[in-house]
């Protein structure tokens, strides 16, 4: 994760999303929905492994058109492969 212009490289344990790891480790991500998946204040630009990114079941993991490669970290998990995300790139919608 890329944080305050700081490389910082965390570990998401299984069925953890990717803000709640990132909460865990001080990188606040979690919006003012608490995780789930209406503010949109947790959407991060992602820089590599999108292919790899797994929803969760709590709400629908739905991004407007056009705004790919952002992403709700409140309800996406990593899949298999590592994911490059940019915490100082917040999406605008």
């Amino acid at each position: 994760i890329r944080y305050q212009g700081d490389e910082r490289e965390i570990e998401v344990p299984e069925g953890q999303t990717i803000a709640e790891a990132a909460d865990a480790e001080g990188i606040q991500l979690t919006g003012s929905c608490n995780g789930a998946g209406r503010c949109c204040q947790c959407s991060r630009y992602v820089r590599s492994g999108i292919e790899s990114l797994l929803r969760t079941d709590k709400a629908a993991y739905v991004h407007p058109e056009g705004y790919a490669p952002y992403i709700r970290t409140c309800q996406t998990m990593p899949g298999t492969a590592g994911v490059s995300i940019d915490a100082d790139r917040r999406a605008r919608w």
